[in-house]
């Protein structure tokens, strides 16, 4: 007697599930529309050839599409557009190629979004955007690999609760740039060598930037015209301005604690915010700020 332990014909294995023979392949692509589930393969495996396709493929209530390892080289953005939607790789290896100009991911207007585990490289113009999102509330970035941009990863206009966590952003214009959003949290991402600012925010008000490595950029972490933020427990290192710059006094209730700014050439932390905790006024001189945050 054969035992049947239910794993089916070795050729159509996978190690992500879906409702396609191997041999199948993507030449009766459409099939699988409608369903919430879909795989993005370029070796026949899968449900779709391109991201875009396996977006579209998903219902308007969302769903999931799994991108396998690959080179995805891109000539247009790749646009979400519906909300609860989520978009996961395996790792660097699923490596979208951006051309010059365009962002390899964007959405705007659309909540719920996950963005995870891919690895996103610019061209050596920087003219391009890792992932942009505008207006999109309830989503998390985390955990890709992001290069040779202009902006890293931007979530603008009034975005509210959206992590930004556990990304890898190099040789950028810009790491993260947020800009009129509230209530977000930056979380545990590295961010080197960068032209301009590992972490910039701009008008962006009761978010939390905790935990990042900020090394080798222009300023560290930089806030402005942004109030009511927590800066805590980030190591902000060797960059070529500031570790931690409140630049200007539209700042309002600022707290910075528990970090480190070492090396950094032009100073430490620099608050010229107003009501900043600890309280202080500017620079590195300031003994509260000293206190709480290890400078030298």
């Amino acid at each position: 007697m054969t035992l049947n332990l239910g794993f089916g014909n070795r050729h159509n294995r996978s190690m992500f599930s879906h409702n396609r023979s191997f041999d199948e392949g993507v030449k009766q692509k459409g099939i699988r529309a409608g369903q919430a589930t879909i795989v993005v393969a370029q070796d026949g495996s899968g449900d779709a050839e391109t991201i875009q396709e396996g977006i579209d493929l998903i219902p308007d209530g969302g769903g999931v599409v799994y991108v396998k390892e690959g080179t995805y080289n891109l000539t247009a953005k790749i646009e979400i557009t519906k909300s609860n939607v989520s978009i996961v790789g395996v790792g660097k290896a699923t490596a979208i190629k951006i051309t010059t100009g365009i962002s390899a991911i964007y959405a705007s207007a659309k909540h719920g979004l996950l963005i995870e585990n891919l690895f996103i490289d610019g061209d050596d113009s920087l003219t391009s955007k890792g992932i942009e999102i505008q207006n999109c509330n309830e989503s998390r970035i985390q955990n890709n690999w992001i290069s040779d941009c202009e902006f890293g990863i931007e979530v603008v206009s009034e975005g509210e609760f959206t992590n930004v966590e556990g990304n890898w952003i190099k040789s950028c214009k810009y790491g993260i740039f947020s800009e009129t959003l509230d209530n977000c949290l930056i979380l545990g991402n590295t961010l080197i060598s960068n032209t301009s600012n590992g972490i910039h925010l701009d008008d962006a008000d009761n978010c939390i930037v905790k935990s990042n490595h900020s090394f080798s950029n222009v300023d560290g972490i930089y806030l402005k015209a942004s109030d009511n933020n927590i800066v805590i427990g980030n190591r902000c290192w060797s960059n070529t301005g500031y570790g931690i710059n409140i630049s200007d006094n539209t700042c309002d209730k600022t707290i910075i604690s528990g970090n480190q700014c070492l090396g950094n050439i032009t100073g430490a932390i620099q608050d010229l915010g107003t009501n900043t905790l600890p309280n202080g006024a500017m620079g590195t001189t300031n003994l509260a700020l000293d206190d709480l945050n290890i400078i030298a």
